[in-house]
């Protein structure tokens, strides 16, 4: 049943429509959000709190850009995720109207993510969204929070630090861009599981393999009563860590907190 229902999911999300430039939207800095249910989201919408920048942030829908709202997430159980948090701490930073694209999917595996030859699987049906909306900007960067299905398993979480440099090296390939800023979350909660600590500490380490990447962790905050999925304070924090995490690799890359290019 879980089968048909990811079927059903990716079909919704793959149907994309030629875009067109949209009317009285400026350039934007697009970031592609990938991964499963937290970054989707599933806290509740209900007291929500304002997000003052929130009107210099668009999101992707059906081939075009609109204003963002959660839920940002295209999965259809989404609800808060760390989209809106994100965007307005970065917008706040460097004044660059921002573009989101929230592809991830609840309950899907790093298998999945690392499948480039699929036309109709998860990481091409993303890609193929950011593509088209590049015409309302440009990729500055992706934020990418997977491993919870991976982590019953110990034999893939062994896997998953080969798949994320695949995933990594596949992006900037894809994109065009050797140095393409990646963040990546450490899985939470905390957990006495052998394979979830084994799986954080290959994620905390990916910096060793991977370069223009952060990692920020989601094992210290707050979850749900079903002990899976971020409440609606966590999801913010987590955004606001994205948005610090990618303004210091703006940094290390010899970018100024605008995004662009500076002399050193």
């Amino acid at each position: 049943m879980r089968i048909v229902s990811l079927i059903i999911a990716m079909a919704a999300i793959a149907i994309v429509p030629v875009p067109s430039r949209a009317q009285g939207i400026p350039p934007l800095d697009i970031y592609l959000l990938m991964g499963q249910s937290n970054m989707s989201g599933r806290a509740p919408l209900t007291g929500l709190p304002a997000f003052e920048n929130a009107s210099h942030v668009w999101m992707f829908r059906k081939g075009r850009f609109i204003p963002a709202v959660e839920p940002v997430g295209q999965d259809p159980a989404a609800r808060v995720g760390p989209s809106l948090a994100f965007a307005n701490d970065l917008y706040a930073a460097n004044h660059r109207p921002i573009g989101l694209i929230n592809c991830a999917l609840g309950g899907t595996f790093m298998s999945q993510w690392s499948d480039f030859d699929d036309p109709k699987g998860l990481y091409r049906t993303c890609v193929d969204q950011a593509k088209l909306a590049q015409i309302n900007g440009s990729i500055r960067g992706i934020l990418f929070f997977q491993g919870e299905y991976d982590a019953w398993k110990m034999e893939t979480v062994l896997a998953w630090p080969a798949k994320m440099v695949a995933l990594a090296a596949m992006l900037r390939q894809d994109f065009a861009n050797a140095s393409l800023p990646i963040v990546i979350t450490e899985i939470g909660p905390e957990s006495s599981r052998p394979e979830t600590q084994t799986l954080i500490s290959e994620q905390g380490a990916m910096t060793t393999s991977i370069t223009h990447l952060a990692v920020v962790s989601a094992t210290d905050l707050p979850y749900l009563r079903d002990n899976l999925h971020l409440t609606q304070a966590s999801e913010i924090t987590l955004g606001r860590r994205y948005a610090v995490a990618m303004l210091s690799l703006f940094e290390q890359d010899g970018a100024g907190s605008d995004g662009k290019a500076v002399d050193r």
